[in-house]
């Protein structure tokens, strides 16, 4: 930095470093700094100028756990005071972090709106047991209408629900749990959760290929 640039804006240079955690970067180059670092010198360049509207382009993609955890602060961080759009194929890490959802495929935005919205045909709800889960009744529990994906390891499963079927999506919850205990597997507890990566895959059409 010189004489030539106005002290406001070396002022906002170096409050912009130090919310991305770069404050003692300040006097080396780009080149030199880490890929982590690269990232978040990235995010410090979209927001110096006090934008009503970020666009990160998959800004935690090759990071290390530390260092997408820190981004991801970042994002939170921008969020209160800016629009903050981001495009990534990471759906999990999205999924707890953003307010609503657009899905684009070959250059067409098929689905937009909440992340509720936009997964509620995929309702997922996570079973565990007080007994191991075995392949027959898995087998059999895939035989339900209601019932659209089933994943299963030792004491616990998750279990896919058409929030559509004709039952609605409280009935269906409910004949799962009944099949259940008829068959002896009483569930110790039922958590619910959604998943957008299936909404996705439904999205795409790429659900039928698993």
């Amino acid at each position: 930095m010189n004489g030539s640039i106005p002290a406001g804006m070396v002022l906002r240079a170096r409050t912009v470093m130090k919310l991305v955690g770069l404050e003692t970067e300040l006097h080396r180059g780009a080149s030199v700094l880490s890929h982590g670092m690269g990232k978040r010198l990235g995010v410090a360049q979209s927001i110096l100028a006090h934008p009503e509207i970020v666009l990160l382009d998959e800004p935690t993609a090759g990071l290390d756990p530390a260092n997408a955890r820190q981004i991801r602060t970042l994002m939170r961080e921008l969020g209160k005071n800016s629009l903050v759009i981001v495009s990534s194929h990471n759906l999990l890490e999205l999924q707890d972090l953003i307010d609503e959802v657009g899905v684009i495929v070959n250059g067409e935005l098929v689905a937009s709106g909440t992340v509720e919205e936009v997964t509620r045909r995929e309702r997922r709800f996570e079973i565990i047991f007080d007994s191991e889960v075995t392949p027959e009744i898995v087998v059999e529990l895939k035989k339900l209408s209601q019932v659209n994906q089933v994943d299963y390891d030792s004491f616990q499963m998750t279990v896919g629900l058409d929030a559509d079927h004709e039952d609605g999506l409280n009935g269906a919850l409910s004949q799962l749990f009944l099949f259940l205990v008829e068959q002896g597997m009483p569930p110790h507890e039922i958590r619910e959760g959604a998943s957008l990566e299936q909404a996705y895959l439904r999205l795409t059409g790429e659900d039928s290929a698993t």
